[in-house]
């Protein structure tokens, strides 16, 4: 370091120069002003997407909710179906059984 090249401090205190430093501010102050537009828009981006994802979510929720709905009382009608054609059955074969009894009755009797 040597001592005749460097500048008195006033010197160097004076040789900051306002305009170009206020311009160059003002530059990156629209810089980053753009920037938080951007960032804005981004988020709104985001939150638009999530608040359409979450009501398709709803959406398909619903509609599995129906179908299951409907799956339920099918088989319910599907198994009062099938309880009653069991049912009817029994019937039929207790008579069947009903009449061999009395027929067997009436043979024996005769």
């Amino acid at each position: 370091y040597n001592r005749a090249q460097a500048l008195p401090l006033f010197l160097m205190s004076f040789d900051v120069q306002p305009r170009a430093v206020a311009a160059e501010l003002l530059r990156q102050l629209a810089a980053l002003e753009e920037q938080r537009r951007l960032l804005d828009a981004q988020v709104a981006a985001a939150l638009q997407d999530a608040e359409n994802a979450r009501r398709d979510a709803e959406k398909t929720r619903l509609r599995l909710d129906e179908s299951l709905a409907r799956q339920l009382v099918d088989e319910e009608t599907l198994f009062e179906k099938v309880k009653q054609s069991s049912r009817a059955a029994h019937e039929s074969l207790d008579l069947e059984q009903a009449k061999r009894l009395q027929e067997m009755e009436n043979s024996r009797k005769t």
